[in-house]
């Protein structure tokens, strides 16, 4: 429980912002039965050029992870730019793979609400928000799977009604770069409510 807390004020390359794990970055490592119910409260007057930010995981690469649940809220304050990436899922920012490693993943549970505010969003940053994973990239091997994922985090977000490049959902806001036809998404529900103002 309790909330950590991200003001920042100087540029920087990278965020990668986790209540478990700011970035996992372990081959073949395994994650199970972990929760978390502590919020994040981020505000940022600059734009990085990629944050990634997450309930459990801001990044996570190439790992298997099994029934584990994020519960805390998280709230994110700032600007973005044109080369801004933005990358915010209850459980999992940014998931990477690669041509040798898997990338297994099953039984995540979001609880906590999303709720992101950005009074300077240029239209042509990419910005992906769900209630599961912002964005899974590089997916290739065919024992890789994403299934049986649940969302009940409510989202809400609040961009000038000049931004057009946004992707929201509330399991897998975007995949992209998937190489390999037999990768499994299979088994989620998603029960929460997504509202978007200002567009």
């Amino acid at each position: 429980s309790g909330t950590l807390y991200l003001r920042a004020s100087n540029p920087r390359y990278h965020h990668h912002i986790g209540n478990l794990f700011g970035q996992l970055n372990a081959y073949g490592a395994e994650v199970k039965n972990c929760t978390n119910s502590g919020n994040i409260e981020a505000e940022s007057t600059f734009a990085p050029l990629r944050c990634r930010l997450a309930g459990l995981f801001g990044v996570l690469y190439y790992s298997y992870v099994n029934d584990c649940t994020n519960s805390g809220n998280i709230n994110y304050n700032g600007a973005t730019t044109a080369t801004n990436q933005m990358y915010i899922g209850g459980c999992i920012g940014y998931g990477y793979s690669s041509k040798t490693g898997n990338f297994k993943v099953s039984g995540l549970k979001n609880k906590g609400k999303i709720t992101i505010n950005s009074g300077t969003a240029s239209k042509t940053a990419q910005i992906c928000i769900a209630g599961i994973a912002g964005s899974l990239q590089k997916l290739y091997t065919d024992a890789s799977y994403v299934k049986d994922c649940v969302n009940i985090g409510d989202i809400e977000i609040n961009l000038p009604t000049t931004y057009t490049g946004v992707d929201v959902a509330g399991i897998i806001a975007h995949h992209g770069s998937i190489d390999n036809t037999n990768i499994v998404f299979s088994g989620h529900k998603q029960y929460s409510t997504i509202k978007a103002m200002g567009w």
